[in-house]
């Protein structure tokens, strides 16, 4: 194996001359935040309600955003129907997307006075219950759709809604077309993260549910959003989480985090070891004291050392791989690069991280290389440097906007037995597609040099969802049928 490690300073220069030569005004795609759609549903009937019922009730769950359920309140005056939308996981305080519609009519002003929406825990309301009005919504085109960012202020799992058939109107009926948690509340990442840990008052991964536990009762403190993993004065603590999927070991990774390290010293203690660090996960060992230091697996040898960053305040880390190189970026800057050769990689079977007098904060972890942008509009999204563009910010949406409905680009034939052609304004030459099936998992990735791709023969037929990203970091996605 042959390393070459670059001090991460003095990349800086050229790094953020590359940054101001080509900005990121020009990357709405990276504002995707991530998403946790609704997995479960219930429906239930309230009341005197006559003709009231709930059509293709499942269609309101899962990833298909076209897809819709249909409460309807037929000749109902007292009664109302709801609908209650279950996640995979509960989630601290935040925001969910719900989209709702009318099937092709105007949403009214009398329908919308109807609507009622709360957060749940369990079956525990949280009491919430919000009134919708035209004020909170972001509407489509046509006005026959629209998305409502509803606040949550306590932790939640389930989101109700309500059609109230007296205040709705007679025979009247809201489609429901998905819900979806945002987690990451603080910043904005690229899409399909593996796992996401927030710690905020939980260990556990958010996305796939990935446990985490300790040995010693778990303490958190204040993070750079919302609540972080600590450890009292002195004490070392360890976390380790249950064995991670084999088929997902595999390179390449990107490992996102933000980490303080107390350097204060114990005037009872002189000697006391210095504050550290440890994040062992997939191939590598990161290590965090007075330093940075990489390491693959157990050896003892490091492949890139850098700066640790300001002392005493949250830094942002980011360890990124594939076979050939790794990379490191401190607070959105570097990369430092080391060449990997002949190197064999083996694997930590599960995530361990290792705290003393230190913080764990926003654990995000990518099984895909992000880019020297992607990192940087990362950096940028959670608003503390000043130097950034300010369209790196997430966008407040809380007016009612206009959402355009028209496709940048179709895949034809679809279905297709496996010849895909692109037909559209978009670009794609130099574009990155990657295709996904309904379990979240990468099946193909490729590099785009003409507007025709075929996709392996191994693929099984099925549903898929394409996902196109331009040299300029728009990014697109289209639904995808395969029949074999």
């Amino acid at each position: 194996m042959r390393t070459i490690s670059t001090p991460i300073h003095r990349l800086f220069s050229l790094s953020s001359l590359l940054f101001f030569l080509f900005p990121f005004f020009s990357l709405p795609g990276l504002h995707a935040q991530v998403k946790i759609y609704a997995t479960g549903e219930s429906h239930q009937i309230n009341g005197i309600c006559l003709g009231c019922g709930v059509v293709n009730a499942n269609g309101a769950i899962g990833i298909n955003e076209a897809d819709y359920s249909i409460l309807y309140t037929g000749l109902s005056v007292l009664g109302s129907v709801e609908q209650i939308l279950s996640f995979p996981h509960p989630l601290s305080a935040g925001k969910v997307q719900i989209s709702i519609g009318t099937g092709g009519q105007h949403l009214s002003i009398r329908l919308l006075g109807g609507i009622w929406v709360e957060s749940m825990l369990g079956n525990t309301p949280n009491g919430d219950l919000k009134l919708i009005n035209a004020s909170l919504l972001t509407l489509w085109q046509d006005s026959s759709r629209a998305v409502l960012p509803f606040v949550t202020s306590k932790k939640y799992d389930r989101i109700r809604i309500s059609l109230a058939g007296g205040l709705a109107g007679l025979n009247s009926t809201l489609y429901i077309y998905y819900a979806y948690q945002l987690p990451m509340n603080c910043a904005v990442y690229p899409p399909h993260p593996l796992y996401y840990f927030p710690f905020d008052d939980n260990p556990n991964d958010v996305l796939k549910g990935l446990e985490v536990v300790s040995d010693k009762p778990i303490v958190y403190d204040s993070g750079i959003c919302g609540r972080a993993l600590s450890t009292p004065r002195n004490r070392r603590d360890s976390f380790a989480s249950n064995v991670v999927d084999p088929p997902l070991l595999s390179s390449p990774k990107t490992i996102s985090f933000w980490a303080r390290l107390d350097t204060a010293q114990n005037p009872d203690d002189p000697d006391e070891t210095v504050p550290y660090v440890v994040i062992r996960a997939f191939h590598l060992r990161i290590l965090l004291t007075n330093q940075v230091r990489i390491y693959l697996y157990e050896s003892s040898q490091t492949i890139l050392e850098g700066d640790v960053g300001e002392p005493t305040t949250f830094n942002h880390y980011v360890i990124a791989y594939d076979k050939d190189h790794c990379y490191f970026y401190l607070n959105g800057r570097g990369p430092a690069i080391a060449t990997l050769e002949d190197v064999d990689y083996l694997n930590f079977p599960d995530i361990t991280m290792s705290l003393h007098n230190a913080e764990l904060d926003d654990l995000v972890i990518y099984d895909s290389l992000l880019t020297e942008n992607d990192i940087r509009a990362i950096w940028c999204s959670y608003g503390k440097d000043p130097s950034c563009p300010q369209q790196i910010t997430p966008a407040r949406r809380d007016t009612v906007k206009t959402r355009s409905a028209e496709q940048p680009f179709i895949i034809y034939p679809n279905p297709t037995t496996g010849q895909c052609n692109i037909k559209g304004e978009t670009p794609v030459e130099g574009a990155y597609i990657e295709v996904r099936d309904l379990a979240n998992r990468v099946v193909f990735q490729h590099w785009l040099q003409s507007k025709n791709f075929v996709l392996p023969s191994s693929l099984p037929g099925g549903i898929y969802y394409l996902t196109l990203r331009t040299k300029d970091y728009r990014i697109f996605r289209q639904k995808l049928v395969l029949t074999r």
